[in-house]
């Protein structure tokens, strides 16, 4: 992100804001548009098939602010109080971002000493073992030419996420805690030869085309080749104040201004709706884990509260749709399971995994198909 030039675009001189986002100054001409990667393409703003990256800064970098009527003795509190986190240089003190201290020079090794019997090295911590699931017919082929099967894969997954959730330990830097979120993002991933492709229908030109297609990236990463190819629906945009999923007409509504994550959050609950027995798995494992927490009232509706938010989560992930008012299984029409969990994992995979395991467990689990109605 080019911070300066936003900056120059909103810029006081000509009645902006002098912050790098809208509202824009009065009369200043200025203003924004959504467009699609395709468009991107032909300008050549990016290259086909680049990713794209979060451009991560310091929260604090251009924080500044006036001190033009504080007095002498003031300002030397000030600095007393920050030290080497900001200067005042005239009438404006900057905050300054300290460079992280260099490693301390190894010290001068003392003499060995005399050889010792090694001590046993501890046994490694256990990794999540998955809830058993039906067992797969054995695939035909020589075993060098046979698919990896679905659930190694979830065992092997379950294991680079353990490994990763070691490695975040408290006070890691901003940019190391990023880069450990997107080889969790990588380790749960889909190998690209293996994808499938998510099509879906626009109703108008001015549909969150944009946010869509990054939402449909992140599903096609993560959801299984067999059921993002049997999944479809039409996107609308919706002039209420929140996105949802219509599971009588397939569409997918999206508010203005949504984000990445709400968009597949919605296209979860496609794929939940137009595939039964992830549809009744969805179900089966929120009642499973109703039986944690009281139920609660949830915004006019309920919820199984659960131990959601103990777990880094919100009661929304147990909310009841009943179709009767009755809170049976039979009832329920739909669930947030699925939704809400890939909306964690879009936002913060490895925190999900240290939080509640069991949950990104399932939703890793239902995105594959390894489930059953009796999962």
């Amino acid at each position: 992100t080019n911070l300066p030039f936003w900056l120059s675009m909103n810029s006081p001189d000509f009645g902006g804001f002098g912050v790098p986002w809208g509202p824009w100054g009065f009369n200043s001409g200025m203003g924004t548009e959504d467009i699609d990667r395709d468009r991107a393409e032909e300008m050549g703003l990016i290259k086909p098939d680049e990713e794209l990256e979060p451009a991560i800064t310091d929260f604090n970098e251009h924080l500044e602010a006036s001190v033009r009527n504080l007095s002498p003795d003031l300002k030397s509190f000030l600095k007393d109080a920050f030290g080497d986190q900001i200067e005042i240089a005239g009438d404006t003190a900057r905050w300054v971002a300290i460079p992280e201290s260099a490693p301390a020079p190894a010290p001068t090794p003392a003499p060995a000493p005399p050889p010792a019997q090694a001590t046993p090295t501890p046994p490694a911590p256990a990794t999540v073992t998955p809830t058993p699931t039906p067992t797969l017919s054995a695939p035909i082929g020589r075993p060098h030419d046979r698919p990896k099967d679905p659930q190694d894969q979830i065992k092997e997954i379950a294991a680079k996420l353990d490994k990763l959730v070691t490695q975040n330990t408290p006070g890691l830097p901003i940019q190391e805690q990023a880069a450990l979120r997107k080889k969790a993002f990588a380790a749960i991933s889909i190998p690209k030869a293996d994808r499938g492709k998510l099509t879906l229908t626009y109703a108008t030109k001015s549909t969150r085309k944009a946010v869509a297609k990054q939402a449909i990236k992140i599903v096609e990463q993560i959801v299984s080749k067999e059921i993002v190819e049997t999944t479809n629906a039409t996107v609308h945009t919706t002039a209420r104040g929140y996105s949802y999923y219509s599971h009588l007409t397939k569409t997918v509504n999206l508010r203005p201004n949504v984000t990445v994550e709400v968009a597949a959050h919605e296209l979860a609950h496609a794929i939940e709706n137009q595939h039964l027995e992830i549809f009744e798995a969805s179900i089966r494992y929120l009642f499973q884990r109703g039986t944690e927490g009281p139920i609660v009232p949830l915004g006019g509706s309920q919820a199984f509260s659960d131990k959601w938010v103990q777990r880094g989560g919100h009661n929304y992930t147990g909310r009841i749709y009943s179709n009767t008012g009755a809170i049976v299984e039979k009832a329920i029409f739909g669930t947030e399971i699925l939704s809400m969990g890939i909306e964690r994992i879009i936002v913060d995979p490895l925190g999900f995994w240290a939080n509640d395991p069991d949950h990104m467990l399932y939703c890793l689990r239902a995105f594959r198909g390894i489930v059953s109605s009796t999962t």
